[in-house]
């Protein structure tokens, strides 16, 4: 089956997560922010709900919030394409050259990851309405509920895509691989580590995507 839709999780695949404790380090105050920034995801139920001013609020209690909280976001935003991985700006051009639709899906909300993925999409030059952009926190619920997923399938099928036509990457087994598998997808787990030992299914860079693509296309 021809892939036509290829579907990735944005932090720890496209765009490494340390971006996001240096984003809490900018904040500056005096906590374990590390330590700490855990404990509130923990207490807010953040896995949940992906609101970050909430966790913000918890953590630093007697500290106005809205300003750090602006500063954290801003930084993000910001500072992101000095955080990309460099293979993801010539896959997602490559991809959208070969007629391959782009979606994204991400533990995360709208106003932090959703606009960290249309500043990806504006540098490499692909309009956001050729893409599908889903961040959990308009869904009510996290990658693992699958729920997620659900709406991939849903909007692609809107465009005239069935599921067996998408391909996900993730970079966690059991946050982005096993979720999508669960609902159906094709989902390949990728591993950047230079010394990991690999399973079938496990890619080591985006790059290692287009051969796939050419396995399958000799295939059929």
């Amino acid at each position: 089956m021809t892939i036509r839709l290829m579907a990735f999780d944005l932090v720890g695949t496209l765009i490494d997560g340390e971006i996001f404790g240096e984003a809490r380090r900018q904040v500056r105050v005096e906590i374990d922010f590390n330590r700490g920034w855990a404990e509130a995801e923990t207490a807010t139920g953040f896995n949940c709900h992906f609101n970050y001013e909430v966790v913000f609020r918890y953590a630093l209690s007697n500290t106005s919030v809205k300003p750090l909280y602006r500063q954290f976001q801003e930084f993000l935003i910001t500072n992101m394409l000095a955080y990309i991985f460099e293979d993801v700006s010539p896959t997602m051009r490559e991809l959208s050259a070969h007629n391959i639709k782009l979606g994204f899906v991400t533990d995360g909300a709208e106003e932090v990851e959703g606009q960290m993925i249309r500043a990806l999409l504006d540098h490499v030059g692909i309009a956001e309405d050729t893409c599908i952009v889903i961040t959990t926190d308009r869904i009510g619920a996290g990658k693992t509920s699958g729920l997620p997923f659900k709406e991939l399938i849903s909007r692609a099928a809107e465009l005239g895509i069935d599921s067996s036509e998408i391909k996900f990457v993730g970079d966690k087994w059991e946050k982005d691989v096993a979720p999508a598998i669960n609902e159906g997808l094709t989902a390949l787990l990728i591993d950047r580590d230079p010394d990991g030992s690999r399973d079938p299914g496990t890619i080591a860079s985006l790059t290692d995507l287009f051969s796939l693509l050419a396995n399958r296309h000799n295939a059929n």
